[in-house]
């Protein structure tokens, strides 16, 4: 007898979110391999990594639901988180990249991996998203994207009051989410309050912002959106015109002016020990002095490339490197290697906003998603018995909203069974909050009984 070699069938993620769907439904695995021409058995182990499925499904990563997933060598895995790390990273940058430029980092990317050594250096990342008028005289804001939401050194801190407006996502990355959420809640509120404060109606303002990925196509009645043209936001884009690299430059002055006076309060700490008392709270306070040393005529001046009409000032935008020779001094002043010979190429590179290193970003993708958020966080608080059962409430509160409202019985219908899919494992939670809360000790028994035995140990008294 020959033997006969079983094609492997691949299932979609869609596929398989489907079934998971319909086995909380209440359907059985015999009918449903039958319906999807799948094993009993597949349609168990589909249901057996339900939770690594759904995550797949929820995760941030651009890969369509309807992708292919199974079971797959490790190594080949870790070679495409890192290079999908990799393509986000040259997007974000705005770096263009040809197939054959992929196809060349993806074998160095496999080869790494079947080689990687120790590598442990890890590096804090912070991204600042800045925006102001052309007038010059109304900076807002900046947002500040960290790696972790509530990082220990701002324990205590009230986020509400910083000088910053913080949020976080596990690779510090303007995202479509975050920008989104910064329109919406801070640039529309911000702009119709300057406005109203001028005197004037909120009803035309031009934004421009280039056409990055993590910007995506927004619409407000009042707020008229428009991207530069493409590979045009180093030519007129006015943040690049000067604004950007003042920033830069004002930053790095408070930072070594910082290490300075580290190293003059306790003579006994070397660089290196300045540099470990940095904080991500130190880089939110220079950040905020950096951003306030900008002068208005700067911010003004950096339109001249898209909009002349608007410089009030003939005279061209004071440069960044006039601070240079400032910086020099206070690096030589700190003393130490990398700071006595440090000269204006230094300085140039340190301005130059560069992407992830291959050992950084093989180190990056090494790490665990929760690990990277979490990692320097405040322990999270916990989901309370009553707080889950607030959100069922509310949940079933919704889906009977539509059930009696919605003309449309069948989408109303469809919305209740989707609804109540969705909130299917929040069900489940709580029975088990529940069920754990009503546990009791086994001292209580115990202290229950001895009091018992007492009591009929004791005589009776009036």
């Amino acid at each position: 007898m020959s033997d006969i070699k079983l094609k492997r069938k691949a299932i979609s993620l869609e596929t398989k979110i489907k079934i998971l769907d319909r086995l909380r439904n209440g359907d059985g695995s015999t009918a449903l391999g039958k319906t999807f021409g799948l094993t009993e058995a597949t349609i168990r182990t589909i249901k057996k990594n339900e939770i690594a499925i759904r995550q797949s499904v929820i995760s941030e990563t651009y890969l369509s639901v309807k992708s292919s997933s199974y079971t797959r060598d490790a190594v080949k895995e870790k070679m495409e988180k890192t290079l999908i790390i990799w393509l986000e990273e040259n997007a974000q940058k705005r770096i263009p990249v040809d197939g054959n430029n992929i196809k060349q980092q993806a074998l160095r990317f496999s080869k790494s991996q079947k080689s990687a050594g120790g590598f442990k250096v890890e590096k804090d990342r912070v991204t600042f998203l800045l925006c102001s008028n052309a007038s010059g005289d109304r900076i807002l804001k900046p947002l500040l994207i960290n790696r972790a939401l509530k990082p220990r050194a701002m324990k205590g801190v009230d986020f509400d009051k910083l000088p910053v407006i913080w949020m976080a996502n596990k690779k510090a990355w303007v995202t479509t989410t975050v920008f989104t959420d910064w329109f919406i809640k801070y640039f529309v509120p911000e702009t119709r309050k300057y406005l109203n404060e001028k005197g004037l109606q909120f009803k035309v303002l031009l934004l421009l912002v280039d056409n990055a990925p993590g910007h995506p196509p927004l619409e407000h009645e009042n707020v008229q959106v428009l991207f530069l043209p493409p590979n045009t936001t180093s030519l007129i884009q006015p943040l690049d015109q000067g604004i950007i690299a003042t920033f830069k430059t004002y930053y790095i002055k408070r930072t070594f002016q910082y290490i300075l006076d580290t190293l003059d309060r306790d003579k006994t700490l070397t660089v290196i020990d300045a540099w470990k008392k940095f904080s991500i709270k130190d880089c939110v306070t220079h950040a905020a002095l950096a951003l306030s040393d900008l002068r208005p005529s700067t911010l003004n001046g950096c339109w001249r490339a898209i909009w002349p009409e608007c410089v009030k000032s003939k005279n061209p935008v004071e440069k960044n490197t006039n601070e240079y020779p400032n910086i020099i001094a206070l690096a030589h002043a700190v003393g130490g290697e990398g700071f006595d010979d440090l000269v204006f190429d230094d300085i140039e590179e340190l301005m130059i906003d560069k992407v992830l290193s291959e050992d950084e970003i093989l180190h990056f993708a090494s790490q665990n998603a929760d690990v990277i958020e979490s990692s320097d966080s405040e322990e999270p608080e916990k989901l309370t018995e009553n707080l889950i059962q607030e959100g069922l409430q509310l949940a079933k509160k919704l889906g009977h909203h539509f059930v009696k409202n919605d003309p449309n019985v069948e989408r109303a219908a469809q919305f209740q069974r989707e609804l109540n899919s969705c909130m299917a494992r929040y069900k489940e939670l709580y029975k088990e909050v529940a069920r754990i809360g009503e546990q009791r000790l086994i001292t209580e028994f115990i202290f229950q009984n001895v009091d018992a035995e007492r009591a009929r140990e004791s005589p009776v008294q009036n």
